[in-house]
């Protein structure tokens, strides 16, 4: 009896017809990876990757803007305030300082009563930074520094999400193809070893079948590419194969 398996096929020899190749490096296939010193967060279905790598901090000022007369800073053991000098008035909440370019927006910051010193309050937000593993041909570029990274980086519509060690990358899957032979060789279901499917030239036997519709060096060309794999499943009867194209995640504004 047949058990679906899965073959990782990525990158071969188009001359050596039987070589099953390794996963490419520094392309679609690989995906992007969170650089080290930050977490990976993914999403349930993996299609999005955000890299949390510590803390934006901003500081507690006076006077805030919609209560300019309240420039002295009171620091309390609860919410810091603001009072006047001349005209007694209520004190006020201190104000965070301004977002400076690179960080989140106002709304992604909360207070932080006393602070991380047990003293002055803060206002913190989560610090995020893009994945590493973007690449145009092999040459590493980043992502656009003015899209918001703390949105992270999403797999393009109609593509599926598979997680890494600490990323994720995308793919689209078509569809099946059945497995046979260029000619002459002939085709043996059930030849090869672990009842994969198999193809004969004489005394020459499992050799590696192709997809249909292409010859092999054709299909070994194919997944010789950065974007593309090909999976065998192994099945009860004819084995199919399926190709897989890969896409970057991409960066939001």
């Amino acid at each position: 009896m047949k058990t679906n398996t899965i073959l990782k096929l990525s990158t071969a020899c188009a001359a050596i017809l039987f070589l099953y190749g390794n996963a490419a490096q520094a392309t679609e296939q690989e995906g992007v990876s969170c650089p080290s010193g930050s977490t990976a967060e993914r999403s349930n279905n993996n299609k999005t990757l955000k890299c949390k790598k510590g803390l934006h901090v901003l500081p507690s000022i006076c006077p805030p803007l919609n209560n300019l007369g309240h420039i002295i800073p009171k620091v309390r053991s609860g919410i810091d305030m603001c009072g006047t000098v001349i005209i007694p008035a209520p004190d006020v909440p201190s104000a965070m300082a301004p977002p400076l370019p690179g960080m989140p927006s106002a709304s992604k910051f909360t207070r932080d009563v006393n602070g991380a010193n047990g003293n002055v309050d803060r206002f913190i937000a989560s610090h995020y930074v893009f994945p590493n593993g973007l690449t145009v041909g092999l040459v590493p570029v980043p992502y656009n520094p003015l899209h918001d990274s703390s949105k992270g980086v999403s797999c393009p519509s109609g593509y599926s999400g598979l997680a890494t060690a600490n990323g994720i990358r995308c793919f689209k899957a078509e569809s099946p193809k059945p497995a046979d032979c260029d000619f002459p060789w002939r085709f043996i279901m059930n030849g090869g070893a672990g009842d994969q499917d198999s193809c004969q030239l004489g005394v020459l036997d499992n050799g590696v079948t192709k997809p249909q519709g292409m010859t092999k060096i054709q299909h070994d060309f194919d997944r010789s590419l950065g974007n593309i794999s090909w999976i065998l499943n192994i099945k009860a009867g004819n084995d199919e194969w399926v190709r897989r194209v890969y896409k970057y995640p991409e960066s939001k504004s």
